[in-house]
């Protein structure tokens, strides 16, 4: 009796502690809604990817394109889409030039070595590459993985052809003197083709084997490696899209100078698998790639300084071969206004690529397409970008050319410079040989004259600070090889020209005299 009085005066307490828990349960269930506002990856929402990535693949005539989704630790689904090569289908283990995505994985390798203390990203650049002194004695190895160390994009895109992509002690050794402390963000291929060296150094093993043993093997990537491809039969081949022409096959240049930025090939599957460790801390299948110190400085980005909208929800800034950005527009929903993007892209040639993650959902997206359009490469961050708008359940927006006027329409105006050159020139021989009046001849030679000057700064200028690359890098590619070829025999021409013109000093009877009778 006594004991069931004792259990009657604590019931109440009781009650009162079982509504608090159910409170605080109900509450936590609330946070975690709230926290996690990714709708199911479901079957029905698998199948709008593919048809989504079908259209557009389709619409733009790309070959291929492979690409998987990861979600929760796994791999939800991959998509396997158009040819590798002729008659080959492409697969989610086909390997792809991935280009600038390659810098994400050699963050990695860095950070690896930050935590055996072999590394320290506050440390001078010339503590592990003293051939830099004394510019480097300023700049720090976090200044390069940030891109921020004075190199420039065109410095680092000249390696792409000549002595310079022979290794990458020879890529690096010329960097010192432009090296600046204190610079503002500015993306080059430089940074990580020297953070690969610190690796290569530390670590003392060449970089691609480096990076074969300590990322691509404990994460499972069993089909990628460090370029050159050496003629493997299992790439994709890469298409390079051609004015007027469409798509056509490419060799898609890969210079060793540039493992740590650029070089480097995978596969949907493979890089699906790298993405999971970077959401579960550094953590693929049991193996631990890096610690989640390490994920978080990855994942830890320094502000790009950019103008954005007073209403933009997160500061745009580049992290560990990886950029923070917003995942969506107050416009979308203000309620996913907070959730970041990282993401990084690459582009080559013959060759396109892109990832994404956001930590806070634990959800990834990876796609790699053997087929790139120079003049607009927009096109497969705005496919993967419609991807993520699936997967939350938005339509997807429309895909937009975002590439800048001389970009998307450079081949046009070159080729219809050309054409002018061209018609001037006949016009020209033809006003030395006395034919036609002699005001129409003169405004003839006066008019060749400046389309040949515009030429040769196109030529000397225009086209390298708009590629942010040396003329030597377009001469790679087939249509600009004839175009700048053709603009510059009528150069030639005009210089010659000139000379006559000048020797003659206007007494030559073609250019004063008239063959046609004058009123």
């Amino acid at each position: 009796m006594r004991a069931f009085q004792r259990f009657g005066r604590r019931v109440p307490g009781l009650l009162v502690l079982v509504v608090i828990v159910a409170a605080i349960s109900a509450s936590s269930d609330s946070a975690a809604a709230q926290a996690d506002p990714l709708p199911p990856v479901t079957g029905s929402t698998v199948d709008d990817v593919e048809r989504y990535l079908e259209l557009r693949l389709s619409e733009a005539g790309r070959p291929g394109l492979a690409a998987a989704i990861v979600h929760n630790g796994e791999i939800v689904s991959t998509f396997e889409l158009g040819e590798a090569s002729p008659g080959v289908p492409m697969t989610a283990n086909t390997p792809l030039f991935i280009a600038s995505v390659s810098k994400s994985i050699t963050a990695v390798a860095l950070m690896q070595q930050v935590e055996v203390g072999r590394v320290d990203l506050d440390d001078p650049v010339t503590v592990y590459l003293p051939e830099l002194a004394p510019e480097g004695e300023l700049v720090t190895v976090r200044d390069l993985m940030h891109h921020r160390s004075g190199l420039t994009t065109y410095v680092g895109n000249e390696p792409w052809v000549g002595h310079l992509g022979s290794s990458l002690e020879t890529n690096i050794e010329r960097l010192g003197p432009l090296l600046e402390p204190d610079a503002p963000y500015t993306y080059s291929n430089a940074n990580y083709d020297a953070l690969a060296l610190i690796v290569q150094r530390v670590s003392r093993t060449e970089f691609g084997d480096y990076v074969a043993s300590h990322v691509f093997v404990p994460l499972g990537m069993g089909h990628s490696f460090v370029g050159p491809n050496d003629g493997r039969q299992d790439v994709a081949d890469g298409h390079y899209h051609w004015l007027g022409l469409g798509y056509r096959p490419f060799d898609q240049p890969t210079p060793r100078g540039l493992t740590g930025s650029a070089t480097m090939y995978s596969t949907a599957e493979d890089l699906a698998h790298f993405l999971i460790a970077h959401l579960q801390d550094g953590l693929y299948d049991g193996h631990r790639v890096v610690a989640g110190g390490s994920i978080e400085q990855l994942h830890s980005p320094e502000s790009l300084e950019i103008d954005l909208p007073a209403d933009y929800p997160v500061d745009v800034g580049y992290a560990g071969g990886l950029v923070a950005d917003a995942s969506f527009g107050p416009d979308i929903d203000e309620n996913l206004a907070g959730l970041v993007t990282l993401v990084h892209t690459g582009g080559a040639f013959g060759y396109r690529s892109v990832i994404w993650m956001m930590p806070q959902v634990d959800l990834g997206f990876v796609a790699l397409t053997n087929g790139n359009n120079q003049a607009d490469e927009s096109w497969l961050p705005q496919v993967a970008q419609g991807v993520k708008y699936i997967l939350f359940g938005f339509d997807p927006p429309d895909i937009e050319v975002r590439s800048p006027f001389l970009l998307r329409y450079g081949k046009q105006l070159l080729l219809a410079l050309v054409a002018v050159q061209t018609i001037l020139a006949g016009l020209t021989i033809r006003a030395f040989r006395g034919d036609g009046r002699r005001w129409f001849n003169r405004a003839v030679i006066i008019a060749a004259t400046i389309i040949d000057l515009a030429a040769f700064v196109l030529i000397i200028w225009v086209i390298p600070t708009t590629g942010e690359a040396p003329l030597r890098v377009p001469l790679q590619l087939p249509d600009y090889r004839i175009l700048i070829l053709a603009m510059s025999a009528g150069v030639l021409w005009g210089i010659y020209r000139t000379y006559v013109v000048v020797k003659k000093r206007g007494h030559a009877p073609t250019l004063v005299a008239s063959s046609q009778p004058t009123s």
